[in-house]
């Protein structure tokens, strides 16, 4: 059997489920297709970014949630609409944070023009587990950690060190001013709105905002 055609196969097979469970939201325009939909055999939600130049107009729908990163519109599963933009499928797939949901699928008026993968990704499906792999949103990151560690695609070992990673990755990276703080809050699946986000930032993490911010005294 050759792996990387399985693979191939099998992540296309994913992403045309997803162009079909979405049909009435994505049958034209390009765009690139993620979420575990097509980097797992789960189907939690479907995330659709702007694929290099081309944009996509977010369809009518019931809004879930509305952020600067990301429009959540009411599908089964639902549909993310996502701000998040690299040049290329390849960028985008190697700039995701942990190695299970390291794949994507170019789409291009409902047809599937190619799907990307990384070495991370491969390992992590040999190895049945995940791990944090970097982040330019460690803090939402550290967040996610618990979302992937209550599904069980992280052993204790893996949960353990990839946390450790982000830790350092926060602390390294700092915050710029109140703003890039909100920002790194407000990562694409948290699902927050405005008021919660609020809520979140009035609260003790308010302390870790002072202790990491660039421009303190």
């Amino acid at each position: 059997m050759n792996i990387e055609t399985d693979l191939r196969d099998t992540l296309t097979a994913r992403a045309k489920r997803c162009v079909r469970v979405a049909s009435g939201h994505l049958s034209e325009g390009e765009f690139f297709l993620g979420g575990g939909a097509v980097a797992t055999r789960d189907m939690n939600d479907i995330d659709i970014y702007p694929a290099g130049d081309a944009a996509f107009t977010i369809p009518k729908g019931v809004i879930l949630a509305s952020s600067k990163n990301a429009t959540t519109i009411g599908n089964a599963p639902p549909l993310q609409f996502c701000n998040y933009k690299r040049a290329t499928l390849a960028q985008l797939v190697a700039s995701f944070d942990f190695a299970h949901i390291q794949a994507r699928a170019h789409v291009k008026d409902g047809a599937i023009l190619s799907v990307e993968w990384t070495p991370a990704f491969v390992a992590a499906n040999a190895c049945r587990t995940s791990e944090f792999t970097g982040s330019d949103y460690p803090l939402s990151s550290s967040i996610r950690l618990l979302k992937y560690n209550k599904r069980g695609e992280l052993t204790r070992h893996h949960s353990i060190h990839s946390m450790l990673n982000i830790i350092r990755e926060i602390v390294e990276r700092g915050f710029k001013d109140y703003e890039d703080f909100k920002d790194q809050l407000d990562a694409v699946d948290l699902g927050l709105n405005p008021e919660e986000l609020e809520g979140v930032v009035r609260s003790n993490v308010m302390r870790l905002f002072e202790l990491l911010r660039k421009d303190k005294p």
